[in-house]
């Protein structure tokens, strides 16, 4: 998930968003962190998929 800000800075669920969108992994939350973060209003979030890093 790919989350910013609407207005202001802000803290959800532990993590502080900003102006310029952040990458959350969604395997390092629980399952009400997620929930809290998609249902602040305060929040634009949009569902994306990034690349799985190598391990080379």
């Amino acid at each position: 998930m790919r989350t910013r800000r609407r207005v202001g800075s802000r803290r959800r669920a532990g993590i502080r968003f900003g102006r310029e969108p952040i990458g959350v992994d969604l395997e390092s939350l629980t399952d009400e962190q997620v929930k809290a973060i998609k249902e602040d209003p305060a929040l634009i979030v949009e569902d994306v998929t990034y690349p799985a890093e190598s391990e080379e």
